[in-house]
């Protein structure tokens, strides 16, 4: 033996682990993918629904399950850097259908602009929310994320729909809408008026409404049935004739009720555009906006409380829990 030792590569030696992902990394992105393709089916319904190829239903619906999935992720994130990526992704999965369909960019980017700050902002509000509390309080914390969120949408709805403005036969109501929404009121009438089919024509609903005016009429109930007939028609007649001048247009008693009244509102939309289009412009937007933010309101109380049921969901299977820190505040982990 000479004395030497033998070389050794001790870096060698050292087996180098391949990094492993935890599960809470791919949790948040999982969600986050499926929060996005809401926000884009939410544009897709949307543009359908302009194109009169959805019904008002299938876009409230698609609208609850984006608004449901958005709150629970502001929950789940912790970073407001994220939030406002989330909300930059957001606008431009709802916006961008419409881009490659022709809309006027400058409209888009107005739109997207506004969903990305309110969205933003009810997240600042509700990570607040959950900064400064003890206990994770849901409903507190989710009015504050609905609220603005609701506004983004309905502010996204109107801008959006600006364009068809510039025609005479478009309304934020579709024909097959309003159908579909008149239909389930004529359900509802049908229980105060069983005898009148609000679904007919304007010939049978008004022979209907001339039978209820009649039939307390002792005179009229001792008539012969032919004579009933003529003096019901004739009641009928002068029902009509009076709705026509109370409309101020002519219709036709052939006519359903529901078209005559879509005309009516149709007609009496472009005459007020007509007559002042930037007054009524900015009218028609503050008006839409306030029914659809109205009805957001018992929209977002509806989305609240579904989304506290996968909330909860989430916890039971354990995609997410609860954690309680040094400072015994409660936290969200995936």
């Amino acid at each position: 033996m000479d004395g030497k030792i033998p070389s050794q590569n001790l870096i060698r030696q050292v087996n180098i682990e391949s990094p492993v992902r935890q599960p809470s990394f791919y949790k948040p992105l999982v969600f986050d993918v499926i929060t996005a393709l809401s926000a884009f089916g939410l544009g897709y319904e949307y543009l359908q629904y302009l194109l009169g190829q959805t019904d008002i239903t299938i876009l409230v619906l698609t609208a609850g399950i984006f608004s449901v999935l958005s709150t629970l992720q502001i929950f789940f994130t912790k970073s407001l850097n994220r939030i406002f990526l989330f909300a930059i992704i957001d606008a431009l999965a709802i916006t961008s259908l419409f881009y490659f369909s022709g809309y006027d960019l400058k409209i888009l980017a107005a739109a997207a602009f506004a969903f990305i700050v309110f969205f933003f902002w009810g997240g600042v509000l509700g990570r607040m929310e959950l900064e400064n509390t003890l206990e994770i309080g849901f409903f507190k914390t989710s009015g504050q994320i609905l609220k603005k969120l609701t506004t983004a949408i309905a502010i996204v709805l109107v801008l959006v729909y600006l364009p068809r403005l510039s025609d005479n036969s478009a309304a934020f109501l579709s024909k097959t809408s309003f159908q579909s929404i008149f239909d389930k009121t004529a359900v509802f009438l049908n229980n105060f008026y069983p005898q009148v089919d609000f679904t007919s024509s304007l010939q049978k609903v008004s022979d209907g409404f001339a039978e209820l005016e009649l039939q307390n009429n002792a005179t009229f109930q001792g008539l012969s049935q032919a004579d009933k007939n003529t003096i019901i028609t004739q009641t009928s007649q002068q029902i009509i004739d009076n709705l026509s001048k109370q409309l101020g247009t002519a219709i036709s008693a052939s006519d359903t009720v529901s078209n005559v009244f879509y005309d009516f509102i149709i007609n009496l939309i472009g005459k007020w555009k007509d007559g002042n289009r930037t007054w009524f412009l900015v009218g028609w937007v503050l008006v839409v906006f306030f029914i659809v933010r109205s009805i957001g309101i018992i929209f977002y109380w509806i989305i609240g409380f579904i989304a506290f049921i996968l909330y909860q969901i989430l916890l039971s299977s354990g995609f997410i829990h609860i954690l309680g820190e040094t400072r015994t505040h409660e936290i969200l982990e995936f």
